[in-house]
């Protein structure tokens, strides 16, 4: 009885790791998308800034000339 006991004991830990290890591999899994998701957005926000300020390099050039031609 003891014996069925202590490896009754020795079943539930393992069971209790095992799910353990499977929930902390689908956090991993959760935490990679979200990091993947930043990492988009951040890539997409800079380009978007890049874009603006090229938009804005060239009307201040623009802008230049146009104050040049009217001196």
């Amino acid at each position: 009885m003891k014996a069925d006991l202590a490896q009754m004991k020795a079943e539930h830990a393992k069971a209790h790791a095992d799910r353990k290890a499977k929930l902390e591999e689908k956090v991993n899994q959760l935490d990679s998308k979200i990091q993947a998701q930043l990492q988009k957005a951040k890539e997409r926000r800079e380009a978007t800034e890049r874009q603006a300020q090229a938009k804005v390099g060239v009307l201040k050039e623009k802008a230049a000339a146009a104050k040049a031609k009217a001196s």
